[in-house]
């Protein structure tokens, strides 16, 4: 997420806009002293990278706060009593066998599909959870999970030419089972591993080191 302002625009043209709409297509220099003589920062519109498109590029003038920051992005109060801590939601609760407790989600840690992050009250600690890991859950958090792993699948596969295989492929056919199998275990594995008992490719969905359904729990 990385936009370019002032002397960091290359383009000689901009097509420039401002609080009161366009201003209409203008040339860099021009525009740089328009944003100067109104004590504002000419910034690109669209984020980096994009695309690249013939033409002028998008710019607007802000008032921007010096430094740069994300909203948000303050340090925490040293009357917090807490500093660190997320926001919890009490209605999305869960327990593991890991530790006692209730504990709860808290969203996407950016590591594998299907992954959680969650949080241990008791340990003030937080953590990666995948739902077969979860025993006991609020319907809160059952739902949550539902539309979490959707969202989460893995797209269809294609060939070599990026092509989207045919619902007869034996690997769309595969897929179709793994993402199924997805909504129970949360878990998707992309290494390529085979079953200790028959050799048979696991699905990537399969949390287990054996067939899923062939050979049961282990």
């Amino acid at each position: 997420m990385r936009v370019r302002m002032n002397e960091a625009i290359t383009e000689e043209t901009v097509l420039l806009y401002g609080d009161d709409g366009k201003l209409g297509e203008v040339s860099l220099e021009d525009a740089l002293q328009i944003a100067r003589s109104r004590s504002m920062d000419l910034v690109e519109e669209w984020e980096r990278p994009r695309p690249a498109r013939a033409g002028a590029v998008v710019c607007r003038l802000f008032s921007l706060r010096k430094p740069v920051v994300w909203e948000g992005a303050v340090e925490p109060s040293a009357n917090d009593e807490r500093p660190g801590e997320p926001a919890l939601d009490q209605a999305l609760w869960f327990t593991t066998g890991h530790c006692e407790g209730r504990h709860y989600l808290l969203g996407n840690p950016h590591t594998f599909p299907g992954r959680l992050s969650a949080w241990c009250p008791s340990t003030r600690r937080g953590f990666s959870v995948s739902k077969s890991e979860i025993a006991e859950c609020s319907n809160e958090t059952t739902y949550f999970l539902k539309g979490y792993l959707s969202g989460q699948e893995p797209g269809v596969p294609s060939d070599e030419a990026g092509d989207l295989l045919p619902p007869d492929n034996l690997e769309y056919r595969a897929w179709l089972r793994a993402t199924a199998l997805f909504q129970e275990t949360g878990s998707w594995n992309a290494r390529f591993r085979i079953c200790e008992r028959c050799g048979a490719r696991l699905l990537p969905s399969n949390s287990r080191s054996t067939c899923w359904d062939a050979h049961g729990p282990r």
